[in-house]
């Protein structure tokens, strides 16, 4: 973007502050997302004497380490961007052959997190490539621990079984990485990565334990474009990034996201599921075939995600674009089938919905039912009613005890 002809859109530190300061005001430091990160385009090439990287001094006239350090006095976390190859994507200075040197400039500048990209290198050296800077990550840490993102994946073949995700984790020491296509302002974006990870979850939901899988950044409120996806869909997205654990990154400008958006970012049941500590991701239940070669993938998808405390979450998705459709799941429950709480995650009223003395219950939206077994145990069918077309509902289900 063009300093000179959009002032308050380019990329420079005034844009990073002020983003810091609007996530702070609008309560979004509060809800979870503790993390400014700069993408390609920041570099003015590299010192040629001792071959560090510079920042643009147009653009960053105080340095990164002024810009770190505000963003550490706003409680938030500082994350920049680079790449494997020769070069970045937009053509900038890449980090290969500078692994060593690039890790202890970021450390020295107080970088929180990296981005590492995939550009301008051959697929095949992509293991040796990330696996160099990985190690060049751990010889910085005792200057400043540097969270680890590789885009390494997202360059591979559709076929997720294919990916080395264990030789990321255990020998290059990514933490995270984008797994599949960029995402783009657009329902037929999410759509198809939707429908990617309905095909590939068991591949996608075994990735080594520490590790976490990012499907790319949160559309919502993003007007990148001159599109903006419908709140129906922006719900979507925010609700199946919960469900299957992905990294939350917003994608929107936080100044001038509208409240209706800044609603569904902030709501803080999703982020809980997307956050829970038994860092399980959500299994697909129905909707998705049992082989990933073959079987189709259908527009209706149930996903169950197990939570700590006993407490479990439900994912109910129509895809479908014109057609309105009941979803039912059974869940058991053992012995407590009357000590639950049942809670539509996205309404306003945060009602017990499960049945109390009745063996079932039913709104517009929801319907329970108990089926008690001779052995005293039980199972609760819940159903989804009338979903409409290109909408969700999130049901999260909690143990209560010694609830009458």
């Amino acid at each position: 973007t063009d300093c000179a002809k959009h002032p308050n859109d380019c990329i420079d530190e005034s844009l990073y502050m002020s983003i810091a300061d609007a996530l702070v005001d609008g309560g979004y430091v509060a809800a979870g997302y503790v993390q400014v990160s700069i993408d390609d385009c920041w570099s003015a090439g590299r010192n040629k004497t001792t071959g560090e990287l510079l920042p643009d001094p147009a653009r960053f006239p105080n340095g990164m380490k002024a810009l770190a350090k505000y963003l550490h006095s706003k409680g938030l976390k500082f994350g920049i961007y680079s790449d494997i190859g020769s070069k970045t994507c937009a053509n900038y200075a890449g980090s290969e052959g500078y692994e060593d040197l690039d890790a202890a400039t970021f450390a020295s500048w107080g970088v929180d997190y990296l981005k590492l990209d995939g550009c301008n290198i051959d697929k095949e050296r992509f293991e040796e490539g990330y696996t160099k800077f990985g190690e060049a990550l751990k010889l910085a840490a005792p200057i400043r621990a540097i969270g680890y993102s590789c885009s390494w994946p997202a360059y591979l073949v559709d076929d997720e079984s294919t990916k080395p995700y264990e030789s990321m984790y255990k020998k290059a020491g990514c933490n995270t990485w984008r797994n599949w296509h960029d995402i783009d302002n657009t329902w037929n974006s999410l759509l198809s990565i939707i429908l990617h990870w309905a095909r590939h979850w068991r591949v996608l939901g075994r990735i080594p334990e520490g590790a976490f899988n990012d499907a790319d950044m949160l559309l919502v409120g993003d007007d990148h474009g001159g599109q903006i996806l419908p709140p129906n869909q922006a719900r979507i997205q925010q609700s199946f990034w919960a469900m299957i654990g992905s990294t939350l990154f917003i994608g929107g400008d936080v100044r001038k996201i509208e409240k209706s958006y800044r609603e569904i970012l902030l709501n803080k049941d999703i982020i809980a599921i997307n956050q829970d500590g038994g860092g399980h991701q959500a299994d697909c239940v129905a909707g998705c075939p049992k082989n990933p070669t073959s079987g189709s993938v259908e527009h209706q998808q149930v996903w169950s995600k197990e939570l700590v405390g006993g407490r479990h979450s439900f994912g109910f998705f129509n895809l479908d674009d014109t057609a309105y459709k009941n979803m039912t799941v059974n869940y058991y429950t053992g012995k407590n089938s009357k000590n639950n709480r049942c809670v539509d995650l996205w309404a306003e009223s945060k009602e017990n919905l499960c049945p109390a003395s009745s063996e079932a219950s039913s709104s517009s939206e929801w319907r329970f039912e108990r089926i008690a077994f001779e052995n005293g145990d039980a199972l609760l069918r819940i159903t989804a009613v009338n979903i409409p077309p290109v909408t969700q509902r999130m049901l999260r289900i909690d143990l209560v005890e010694h609830l009458s």
